[in-house]
């Protein structure tokens, strides 16, 4: 192929192989690979401290919102601040939900801290990869 070892824009961005498939600079790859460890957990964290108690107290079926006898108490005291709905926030609250109590959101955060092998590794190819003399010069 043409592009085969060809550089994107600069040496620090791609190269292609045979195939035409763009190959990351490992500069730019391990240093993600190498904080996506504790990036993602971090991340969970600060949702969990922005939603509190939150995610807790929703209601466990739509059938509330809807509800003859509930529905008028959930628009009162499930609205947001900001004029957003009670449903809307439901929705909010459930997604949020899923990322950080769910069993998929503790599956998912473990996939996340470990894809890459162990964290151990995954930044040392980090380090290996950052350029070093570069940054010095």
């Amino acid at each position: 192929s043409s592009i085969e070892g060809q550089v994107l824009a600069s040496e620090y961005e791609c190269t292609f192989d045979k195939n035409g498939t763009a190959i990351p600079h490992p500069r730019y790859l391990y240093g993600a690979m190498g904080t996506q460890n504790s990036l993602y957990p971090r991340v969970i964290h600060l949702l969990r401290d922005l939603v509190g108690g939150g995610v807790l107290q929703v209601p466990s079926s739509y059938k509330e919102l809807v509800g003859e006898e509930t529905k008028e108490d959930m628009d009162k005291y499930i609205r947001s601040a900001n004029g957003m709905s009670a449903e809307e926030k439901v929705k909010l609250f459930k997604l949020a939900w899923e990322v950080i109590g769910s069993e998929f959101g503790g599956r998912h955060e473990q996939y996340e801290m470990f894809y890459a092998g162990a964290p151990f590794v995954a930044k040392g190819y980090a380090y290996r990869n950052y350029g070093y003399d570069e940054a010095v010069g």
